[in-house]
């Protein structure tokens, strides 16, 4: 007998090991799709440090106007929850930022995927005092931005990724040598020996990319003048405004912005600033991509912007990102 119900429980043992990893992944698949806007993030912070220091630094850094943007807007709309409050609902919000300071907390910023939700990001942040908070804080102090602006990128990536123009895409590759995740309802609405531009157009709403190519001779990948210089001449000959002799030009009230980027270990430059049409009252942002080609005599501009007249455009200046950064250089 002893030995009959030993043998029973070995084997239900094994039973329950074989189903465990069942069981994972139909919690993991059971998970709600994540809630809130686009851009928003929950914060959980005891009230007495989101008074403080703590909670002005992270107005100064997520809550900061997002550059190169024509009217101004956050770069995140941060909503701010105590550590009492925060359940029910919050528990699925698509980025939540968690602080616990304690005594006895290690100093740490750990980021997980999936906690509640799925395509959700929760960032806790530890420490011991609010003072070592900042401190930590303070070594990287874009670090949380990263985080939040990247998920939100791939969000779209992966959205994108399902609905993609693969007869475009195709197209791009064979043109340029490039690989972008475009969504269908962009359309080509002119095409050039070393250009393209490609659009999704509503009633209120404009978005649209367009690639070109141009000698680089010799000159440094960085030179923004003659980034932005050959951005206005592609631009006056191929991007028409409404208006007869109308066409589209960069706003150098304005001055862009540029940072370096790396894909896949090939340097670029990003540049944000704005845009206008000569002879009409159009305008809007713009992003670019420049990279050089491997033969590094060619430059390569992938640019994208939007017009929204009506509407903040913090988000549909997102949505285009996305495409620009599922970028792939296959030539």
């Amino acid at each position: 007998m002893y030995q009959e119900t030993r043998a029973l429980n070995i084997c239900f043992c094994l039973f329950l090991i074989g189903i465990l990893p069942a069981c994972d992944e139909v919690s993991t698949r059971a998970l709600p799709g994540c809630t809130g806007k686009a851009g928003e993030v929950v914060v959980v912070m005891d009230a007495r440090f989101w008074k403080g220091g703590l909670g002005e630094s992270i107005a100064n850094s997520l809550a900061r106007e997002q550059e190169a943007l024509p009217q101004p807007e956050p770069k995140f709309n941060v909503v701010h929850i105590p550590h009492s409050s925060f359940k029910g609902l919050f528990f699925t919000h698509r980025n939540i930022v968690i602080f616990n300071i304690n005594n006895s907390n290690p100093e740490e910023i750990t980021e997980e995927n999936n906690v509640w939700a799925t395509s959700q990001v929760v960032i806790r942040v530890s420490a011991s005092t609010e003072a070592r908070c900042l401190e930590m804080l303070g070594h990287d102090n874009t670090r949380l931005e990263r985080i939040l602006t990247t998920t939100e990128r791939n969000r779209l990536r992966r959205k994108f990724l399902s609905v993609a123009n693969k007869e475009l895409a195709s197209k791009l590759i064979a043109k340029f040598g490039v690989s972008l995740s475009v969504p269908k309802d962009y359309v080509i609405a002119s095409e050039g020996d070393n250009f393209i531009w490609f659009r999704k157009e509503t009633p209120e709403i404009s978005q649209g990319i367009f690639i070109y190519t141009y000698d680089n001779g010799g000159q440094e990948l960085n030179n923004v003048p003659r980034t932005i210089a050959m951005r206005d001449s592609v631009a006056r000959h191929n991007i028409p405004g409404p208006l007869e002799g109308s066409y589209m030009a960069t706003m150098h009230d304005f001055t862009p912005v540029s940072s370096p980027l790396n894909f896949a270990g090939t340097n670029a430059i990003e540049t944000r600033g704005l845009w206008n049409v000569i002879g009409d009252f159009m305008g809007g942002p713009f992003i670019s991509i420049t990279f050089l080609s491997k033969d590094q005599t060619r430059s390569i501009c992938v640019d994208g912007y939007v017009y929204a007249p009506k509407y903040d455009k913090r988000n549909y200046l997102r949505q285009v990102e996305a495409v620009l950064y599922s970028l792939e250089i296959v030539e």
